[in-house]
């Protein structure tokens, strides 16, 4: 930077000589110079730069000038003459000053937006004479800036500040596992609340109620049917069978093999011989066995009435008559006389049911009568209460009860009656049917007037936890069947009456569907050895 002219100190303007080298590195030690570096940015202006910088004085040495280096020898310069300066473009330009103290060490600080602070304003300096300028440049905005004037974002204009991302992300993770515990506490105790209507089979009979579905009471005057009714004498008549013999005849099937529509074949062959029950506690389903007029349907849906209003599948209603009941087995007989035309069902045993097969579910559900669900025979023997029965996942709801579980031919393989629930009420792919053995079994009881009392073996036991399926003879009690015929504790009991025995609740259904004083074969193993000994059973205690 060029040195101001000093004002003229006469009429006429001095001129000053050149100074040797020598004359000005001493020159630039005895007077540092005070000029910050320039750090301003294209377009913006200091404060400092829009100060006008005070006059420096004259620089006046007065120690003579000292001799020339010999090693470099100066030629003499002819001084003007006195009071005479020359122009400031003739005298060269001082080179830039040198820092003789160390660069200090770098060490971990403040960042670059925060030292403002350490800024100094237009004039000042630090201790030591030399401004404390930053090391890295300056950012648009911020040259100037005091520790009292506000500086500008460095980002957009309209950018808000930051927030704290870490505090606010940790809440977040915070209220979303809270979220997450309160959900799964509520699905707990949820789950509790219905849990102990899960393993409860409910009776499907609809009760009554204003939003059932009742149709009008307007005679319909006879229709044919449209399926063909089987003739009587393919159901097997109710005296062929004895009380202790659940075996029936095989019939011919009613749907062939090659039906494009199965479930449509099996509807159209079992429907006429599906009616509707109706009284004052409920309505339910029922099927129509015999020729004669005899309906079965559940214990349950009959309940404690006398007479009951039966609409057949053409829509004609005529009146029925309770013939009997039996809750322990959930099985009853309805009686109707009449010259309208209805089916007859035929009905197969349960021998001919296989696991997977085809299952066609006919009834009345919630009193929409003739309903068609299908689906598959899910389990064979499954014990529910004191009844060993078919297991199917066909849709079954209120109002099923007493309807027909149909087989792909066309024939009758149970008699829907629970469904297991989730606490809703509501199917969820799990019913029963009695089998025909059953209930033909108990049906002949009523029909004939017998007593309706179970049988009674007289052991206790239980399922081994090991080994070969059966049941482990815990206790024999006295004066009983199973005493007289030299059962023993520890025997295993592998069958009964030629039915296989693999848990207490398959011997349990077996004994009790017998009648008393019936003389059954039981199987069992005694150390070892295979032994059938013949058991008169008594009466099932109240």
């Amino acid at each position: 930077m060029d040195e101001p002219t000093p004002p003229p100190t006469g009429s006429q303007p001095e001129q000053d000589l050149p100074k040797p080298p020598i004359w000005q590195e001493r020159q630039n030690q005895v007077r540092p110079s005070q000029t910050p570096p320039d750090i301003s940015i294209p377009g913006t202006v200091s404060p400092a730069a829009a100060r006008p910088a005070p006059p420096a004085p004259p620089a006046v040495d007065p120690r003579p000038a000292p001799p020339d280096p010999p090693a470099a020898p100066v030629a003499p310069t002819a001084r003007p003459a006195a009071g005479i300066t020359p122009p400031a473009a003739a005298r060269p330009a001082p080179p830039a000053p040198v820092d003789p103290r160390p660069a200090p060490p770098t060490a971990a600080g403040p960042s670059y937006e925060q030292r403002s602070f350490m800024r100094p304003a237009s004039g000042e300096t630090v201790a030591g004479g030399r401004p404390d300028w930053p090391a890295m440049p300056p950012t648009a905005g911020s040259v100037g800036a005091t520790p009292s004037t506000p500086r500008p974002s460095l980002t957009s204009p309209n950018a808000s500040p930051t927030p704290p991302a870490p505090r606010r992300r940790m809440g977040l993770v915070l209220v979303g596992l809270l979220a997450l515990i309160g959900l799964a506490a509520g699905s707990f105790f949820f789950g509790r609340s219905v849990g102990s209507d899960e393993n409860a089979n409910v009776p499907v009979a609809a009760q009554a109620a204003d939003e059932q579905v009742v149709p009008a009471p307007t005679e319909i005057p006879p229709t044919p049917v449209p399926a063909t009714p089987v003739p009587p004498t393919a159901v097997p008549e109710p005296e062929s069978a004895t009380p202790n013999d659940s075996s029936l005849p095989v019939p011919p099937p009613v749907v062939p093999d090659d039906a494009e529509e199965p479930v449509a074949a099996v509807a159209q062959a079992v429907a006429p011989a599906v009616v509707l029950i109706q009284n004052d506690q409920g309505q339910g389903s029922g099927i129509i066995y015999d020729a004669s007029g005899l309906i079965l349907t559940n214990a349950h849906v009959v309940g404690p009435a006398t007479d009951v209003s039966v609409q057949l599948a053409s829509g004609i209603r005529v009146p029925g008559v309770v013939l009997g009941a039996d809750t322990n087995t959930d099985v009853a007989v309805v009686q109707i006389d009449t010259d309208a035309e209805f089916g007859v069902a035929p009905l197969a045993p349960e021998s001919t049911v296989e696991v997977g097969q085809l299952a066609v579910a006919i009834g009345s559900p919630f009193g929409l009568e003739q309903t068609v669900t299908s689906g598959i025979v899910s389990a064979k023997g499954r014990v529910v209460g004191t009844v060993a029965m078919i297991q199917t996942d066909a849709p079954i709801n209120p109002g099923n009860s007493g309807g027909a579980l149909a087989d792909r031919q066309g024939r009758v393989i149970g008699m829907n009656t629970s469904i297991r629930t989730d606490g809703s009420g509501g199917n969820i792919g799990v019913g029963f049917a009695i089998p025909t053995d059953t209930m033909l079994l108990v049906a002949e009881r009523i029909i004939a007037g017998d007593s309706l009392e179970q049988g009674y073996l007289g052991v206790t036991g239980a399922t081994p936890l090991l080994g070969q399926p059966g049941v482990v003879v815990q206790e024999v009690l006295p004066d009983t069947g199973a005493a007289t015929a030299g059962v023993l504790p520890d025997d295993l009991i592998v069958g009964f009456n030629g039915i296989e025995i693999r848990s207490m609740g398959d011997l349990a259904a077996a004994v009790r569907l017998q009648a008393p004083n019936a003389t059954v074969a039981v199987e069992l193993v005694r150390g070892g050895t295979p032994i059938t000994v013949q058991v008169t059973l008594g009466i099932l205690p109240s």
